[in-house]
Parts: structure tokens; C-alpha cells; sequence
């Protein structure tokens, strides 16, 4: 019981950040939820009202909250527990200004992380911050939509959750944590093991650059998943999945491809998960803000090829993809800007020192 009155400061308000903190409340937490400055008209009602109503497939009602705030310290002040639902752009951001206000004794999720987690570890350590606890997730909790300034739609639970800390050592203890709200979770070896087994990786690129114009010419009446996909398009996934899942299998990990970390995520077939996701009937649109090319190219897709490099093992789909895919975005330089193994401090690490990182952390 008293697990479930512990302070959780949501950051980033989002349609996920909105679905969290509605969802912690109604099942006990004290939450606070955080905007960034430039984007608090997101939160303008919900901080006036300090409440959030949401339904769908989740606790549902009206979610009272502690406060609403574009003010990170207020946000973090009292709180045990911080959740991180941004986009993993915003991630370096984050541990830039995360770290100074963090306080020992906190823990901190990453939801989901694709190594997100080492910016913030680094700030901490230069700042000689040891005891704040770090952990990743496969995804968001929840598959969301707002339904206006203070409401949000939760369409689905997004299954079993994979969770690992960083470092790996502390998982028990995070998982401890975490499982209290959402059960449906369990344990992987370490966030690289998280950060490849992320379903986008492999969901989200190929449909967009095999799909692209028809997806253009459907003007945001696209079903993603379910126009989006073909024999052509899912021989072309499966070729991306076999290559992520050499990377997987060369660092030991226990999961051996991204789809086999879907298909335990849901305890389906991928046929049956390709339905399933079907009849979401998710539309979308290419824009330069395209999610599936900002975050998904960027920060993922780049990672994967330069962990690749650093340990000789090729990944030429996946830089073909992030040839073909920056073409989508004017002026893109996504090795420049993306989330390569120099920007997670990580370059130049031999295959045992990277294992041994990533269960010790720094010695």
C-alpha cells in the first residue's frame, strides 16, 4: 500500500506522459506532471484543473493530480519515482537537465530508452551522483491518443514489458519497482538487449520507404500496419530482423531478433500480431516531423549501425535505410545528429569492456 502513495513525476506530456499519469494516479501514486517550457500550452487545463480523464483500456475516470508544471524541480521536488515518456530525441535534454535536480535515493525509467539512459548516467557521474537508479523499458505502457486538452484514449496495454537497469545489477531492484504498477513486465539482460529489441526498429522504416507514395498519395488515410504490409514488405522486415539479430546473438544476449521479443511482448505468432495491429487501423503521413523517421532513423537505426561498425559486424540494410529515409527530410544529416556509440560514450570499448559496462557501470 504504501508502494502505491509513492510521489511519480511524469516527464514529457505527450499523448503516453497524459495516459501515465492518469493511469498511476487512479491506481494510487501521487503524481506530478512535467511539459517542457515551449510546449506547456499541452498542459495549460490539466494545470488548472489538476485533473486528467482518460478511458480505453486502462484504469478510467477522472485522474486528480498533484500538480501540472512546465517547471522541472517543482516536478522532480518530493518525487520517489520518475518516468521518462518523451521522445528519445529529447533524451540527451533530459540528462542535461535532469542531472543537477536529481536527489539520491531516486529512480528513474526510461519509457521506453534505446540507451537513452547513458546520457543521463554520464551528467551523473561528472556531478558525482551515485545513488539515483536508472532502468529502461522495450516501450510505452500504453498505445494513446489525447482526446482534447485535458483527456486521453488508451487503445491498448502494449503487452509484456522487457526491463533492464543500467547497470544491469541494479534490474532486480528496478524491476521490483516497476512490476508494483504494471505486472505485466519482465527482466532482460541488459538495455543493449532493450535497445535492439525495440519493435520500431523493424516496424516502422521499411513500411515507410516501401509505402511511401501511397502514403503520401492517401492523405493521412494510410493504415499502416495494415495497406502498409505485403509478402515484399515482410520478406524485407524479416531480412532486417535476421541482421539486428546478428548484433544480438554477437553480445550474448537472451533474445535472438526483434520479432521473437514481439511474439513473447504479446504471446502471439507474428501472423497473428500483424492482424492484430491491422485492425488498429493507425494512419499516417510523411512529414519532416514524421516520428517514424525523427526518432525511429535517428535515434535507433543510426545506433544499430555504429555498434555495428565498432565491432565489425555489417548492417548494410539498415544503412541502406537511413540513406534512402533521410532523402524523406530536408538537410538531413542523421549520422551527424543521431545516436551514435561517440554521443552514448561508448566508442572505442572492446566487446568484453562493453558487457562488463553494462552490468557494473563504470568502475
Amino acid at each position: 500500500m504504501e508502494k502505491k502513495m509513492q510521489t511519480i513525476a511524469i516527464i514529457g506530456a505527450g499523448n503516453g506522459g497524459f495516459a501515465a499519469a492518469g493511469d498511476l494516479s487512479l491506481a494510487g501514486a501521487v503524481v506530478n506532471l512535467f511539459e517542457f517550457p515551449e510546449f506547456e500550452k499541452n498542459i495549460e487545463l490539466v494545470r488548472k484543473l489538476k485533473a486528467i480523464k482518460i478511458s480505453g483500456a486502462a484504469r478510467t475516470g477522472t485522474a486528480k493530480l498533484n500538480l501540472a508544471t512546465s517547471d522541472l524541480g517543482e516536478a522532480l521536488d518530493g518525487a520517489h519515482i520518475i518516468m521518462i515518456t518523451t521522445r528519445a530525441d529529447s533524451h540527451e535534454r533530459v540528462g542535461k537537465e535532469l542531472a543537477p535536480l536529481l536527489k539520491e535515493g531516486q529512480s528513474v525509467f526510461f519509457m521506453p530508452g534505446s540507451m537513452g539512459a547513458l546520457f543521463l548516467y554520464h551528467e551523473l557521474e561528472a556531478l558525482g551522483k551515485k545513488e539515483i537508479m536508472l532502468a529502461e523499458t522495450l516501450t510505452l505502457p500504453y498505445a494513446a491518443r489525447k482526446t482534447g486538452p485535458d483527456s486521453v484514449m488508451v487503445h491498448r496495454r502494449t503487452g509484456n514489458l522487457g526491463l533492464s537497469a543500467f547497470p544491469a545489477r541494479d534490474t532486480a531492484r528496478m524491476f521490483g519497482i516497476f512490476n508494483g504498477y504494471y505486472p505485466a513486465s519482465h527482466t532482460m539482460k541488459n538495455i543493449l538487449e532493450v535497445a535492439l529489441c525495440n519493435t520500431n526498429i523493424i516496424a516502422h522504416p521499411i513500411p515507410t520507404l516501401m509505402g511511401a507514395s501511397a502514403i503520401e498519395r492517401a492523405n493521412g488515410k494510410f493504415n499502416f500496419y495494415g495497406d502498409g504490409h505485403s509478402p515484399c514488405v515482410d520478406r524485407a522486415i524479416e531480412a532486417l530482423d535476421k541482421e539486428i539479430g546478428s548484433l544480438l546473438q554477437a553480445f550474448e544476449c537472451n533474445v535472438t531478433s526483434p520479432i521473437k521479443a514481439v511474439e513473447y511482448r504479446f504471446s502471439k505468432t507474428s501472423k497473428e500480431i500483424q492482424e492484430m495491429r491491422a485492425a488498429w487501423n493507425i494512419t499516417a503521413a510523411i512529414d519532416k516531423d514524421m516520428r517514424f523517421i525523427a526518432e525511429d532513423v535517428q535515434e535507433s537505426l543510426v545506433f544499430v549501425v555504429t555498434l555495428g561498425r565498432q565491432f565489425g559486424i555489417p548492417t548494410p540494410i539498415t544503412e541502406s535505410l537511413i540513406c534512402l529515409l533521410s532523402l524523406f527530410v530536408e538537410g538531413a544529416d542523421y549520422y551527424n545528429t543521431g545516436r551514435t556509440m561517440e554521443k552514448l560514450g561508448i566508442a572505442g570499448m572492446d566487446k568484453d569492456t562493453l558487457l562488463n559496462f553494462l552490468q557494473n557501470g563504470c568502475c
